[in-house]
């Protein structure tokens, strides 16, 4: 009786374990919200194909429900509406200390099944990919991917950042103050588009953080919510011209409305419309392929095959870098539509539009490419 006990114990600890190392992560426990996004969408789904049911202003206060996998499910205040907000559109007064986030910092990092260099390898991210840290043991991070319950990096290869939704600042000189008062004490100053990230709003205000867990107070036109949202790496093989008409398709949306953290059919932000084009039109393609499409734009570079800019084909993937300072960190992303020119839904521009690859502003920001 005893023995079989132990084993029972055993199989549950098995278990918990693995629903821990989950890629989805659960939490049904109610916390209170705000939305820092100036359009909290609420839909009916947990995706961003769900029907609309409400547009919240920004500072609206929330009650969080449950949270599944990146959407909390939420009731508005004062109001009987309940539905699906994408986190990143609500800061949450007590976050989950357990969890952490990070950005991989080596060219190519090795992700093993246990921590240590004997451990072998499950899976390989890109510099830049975004990761979520869920246990640490020595110098290694556990972090949460969807190839293995046990994925640990070296945490050498790994820079922490806050676990808030991530933002950037829209203009040059921006204060970031001790208080919400011009008149308050600066702490330091920003660069445009310098990354930030969003931990409270409040009477037009901001509450950020920066990279180097700095906080402190900027105005609200000074910033904005980026998209930030994490998903594994996929792979995938070569593939067929099934692309022959990706131009057609999208052009029909020349013109549409630029959109932060929207997905179509009338709005976009840039990893939003590759996004919706490829899952609207190619979905069979990418299900025949068992290819899972993630939402941002730097975890979008991580899926399919690199390819040579001179080797681009109808319906590539193309990336960019577009922060003030040019780095090597994926913030921008467009589909190849032939003839050196993408298409893409620029927040420059407020519209979806086509641009150059081989001259101008994104000619010298051009990272990379990946065919699906």
């Amino acid at each position: 009786m005893e023995l079989k006990l132990r084993k029972n114990i055993k199989v549950l600890a098995l278990i918990m374990g693995m629903i821990l190392s989950s890629t989805v992560f659960t939490f049904a426990s109610e916390r209170n919200g705000i939305v820092i996004a100036s359009e909290g969408i609420v839909r009916k789904a947990s995706n961003f194909s769900g029907e609309v049911i409400k547009t919240a202003s920004i500072g609206t206060k929330v009650s969080v429900l449950e949270t599944v996998g990146e959407w909390h499910r939420v009731k508005l205040e004062d109001e009987k509406v309940e539905g699906w907000m994408f986190k990143d559109i609500v800061a949450l007064d007590k976050m989950n200390d357990k969890v952490q986030k990070g950005i991989t910092t080596a060219s190519v990092l090795n992700v093993r099944s246990q921590p240590s260099t004997s451990g072998s390898i499950v899976a390989k991210l890109s510099e830049g990919t975004e990761v979520t840290i869920i246990d640490s043991r020595n110098e290694w991070y556990q972090i949460n991917i969807q190839q293995a319950a046990n994925a640990w990096v070296h945490g050498d290869f790994v820079r922490l950042i806050p676990n808030h939704p991530q933002g950037v600042i829209t203009k040059n000189d921006v204060s970031l103050r001790e208080n919400k008062s011009t008149s308050s004490k600066t702490i330091t100053t920003f660069k445009k588009d310098e990354k930030i990230f969003i931990k409270n709003y409040q009477e037009g205000w901001y509450l950020i953080v920066t990279d180097k867990f700095v906080e402190g107070w900027v105005m609200e036109d000074e910033a904005e919510l980026s998209i930030n949202v994490t998903r594994p790496v996929s792979r995938s093989g070569e593939r067929a011209d099934i692309f022959n008409n990706v131009a057609e398709i999208t052009k029909k949306y020349l013109g549409k409305k630029y959109g932060w953290g929207q997905a179509g059919p009338d709005r976009f932000d840039c990893s939003g419309f590759a996004y919706y084009i490829l899952n609207n039109y190619y979905g069979e393609y990418l299900k025949a392929k068992s290819i899972t499409l993630p939402r941002s734009s730097r975890d979008q570079a991580t899926v399919g095959t690199n390819v040579n800019k001179s080797d681009l084909k109808l319906g590539d993937l193309v990336f960019f870098n577009t922060d003030a300072k040019i780095g090597k960190t994926i913030t921008h992303v467009g589909i190849y539509i032939g003839d050196g020119e993408f298409i893409h839904a620029s927040s420059a521009r407020q519209a979806v539009m086509i641009s150059s690859l081989d001259e101008g502003y994104y000619n010298t920001r051009y990272i990379k490419a990946i065919r699906l």
